[in-house]
């Protein structure tokens, strides 16, 4: 069972909007919020050493893909950093807004 909006669920079965259906939606969704729970720490062990930009966690946590990759990925960086803010556990150095250019550290 897993929580949408704080109501619970108890789906046997998913439909995305593409792709196969997701036959075990508890563990899909609980192994994603688990990702999202270790890219979230991972961003907190870096921004530990000193402030930093998206952009140096991106060269760092995607250091063996593709460089091309690394614009996209800095989204999927950028996500988890605004969670960080929103929850006052990071803030914006350079600015008020945080931006996929700004520099974060933590609070």
């Amino acid at each position: 069972m897993y929580f949408l909006c704080g109501l619970p669920r108890d789906d046997v079965c998913s439909w995305p909007t593409y792709g196969p259906a997701i036959t075990a939606p508890t563990t899909y969704v609980r192994s994603f919020i688990a990702h999202r729970e270790d890219r979230e720490a991972q961003i907190i062990a870096f921004l530990r050493t000193r402030a930093k930009r998206i952009a140096d966690f991106v060269s760092e946590m995607y250091a063996g893909y593709d460089q091309r990759l690394w614009y996209p990925a800095a989204n999927s960086v950028h996500a988890p950093m605004l969670h960080l803010v929103e929850t006052g556990r990071s803030r914006v150095v350079d600015g008020d807004e945080p931006k996929l250019t700004a520099t974060y550290e933590l609070v």
